[in-house]
């Protein structure tokens, strides 16, 4: 990984060149995107190449995912990390789950199961649904957090909101980890459920009496939702 002092002096550069550059970051960033939906991997690489070293975030976890990938050079998983991390640093939510998904494979960097929950939870209290459901993994299998199957529901069903897909082992791993609930907490968690479901279909005041009674019977993550 970049060192600490190193990778705040890079940002700084970057930003700051950034800054005197305008929006041609953006920009960078946006010819990328459109040589790589043209099939154009070579050029998308020196875009988005280009707009990393102009410090836009997006870019910078563009040119990570080039690296990763080998679009338009050799595939090189260290210096994918690299940028990951410099993405994430400067606020791509993407970038931040990217480098959590090496952090917690090992893939260019040293393995690092905390870290990479860390990063998985930053993007996910930003929004992004991958982030979301790598981290109720996280906490269905103990990977860097405390198991917790009741947090693994609460950002599986974040996720699911958002549109993820969960895979079946997946929510089989959730459905036996709730299993072991007492059972009030079981309680807890299908009323909490179903008050999600009346909350989706417009009934928020209905969908609140689910939350209070989820919350009453023991279930903590009703207070949250």
């Amino acid at each position: 990984m970049v060192s600490g002092m190193r990778r705040l002096t890079l940002l700084c550069i970057l930003l700051a060149v950034s800054a005197a550059k305008g929006d041609s970051a953006l920009e960078w960033t946006a010819r990328g995107r459109a040589h790589l939906a043209a099939g154009e991997a070579r050029e998308a690489y020196r875009a988005f190449g280009e707009a990393a070293r102009l410090g836009d975030p997006e870019g910078m976890n563009s040119f990570g995912i080039c690296h990763w990938r080998g679009w338009g050079a050799p595939a090189d998983h260290a210096a994918a990390a690299r940028w990951f991390e410099l993405a994430a640093e400067a606020g791509s939510a993407e970038g931040a789950c990217n480098f959590g998904i090496c952090l917690a494979s090992g893939r260019g960097v040293f393995a690092d199961p905390e870290l990479a929950a860390r990063w998985f939870l930053r993007a996910a209290e930003a929004g992004y649904v991958p982030a979301q459901l790598n981290l109720a993994k996280c906490y269905l299998t103990g990977s860097g957090v405390d198991y917790d199957p009741l947090a693994a529901e609460q950002w599986l069903g974040i996720a699911v909101y958002g549109g993820a897909e969960p895979d079946e082992t997946t929510r089989q791993a959730l459905a036996r980890g709730l299993e072991q609930l007492p059972e009030s907490l079981r309680l807890g968690v299908e009323i909490l459920e179903e008050g999600r479901k009346i909350y989706a279909q417009g009934d928020q005041e209905e969908a609140f009496s689910y939350f209070l009674r989820a919350a009453e019977s023991g279930s903590g993550r009703a207070l949250a939702t």
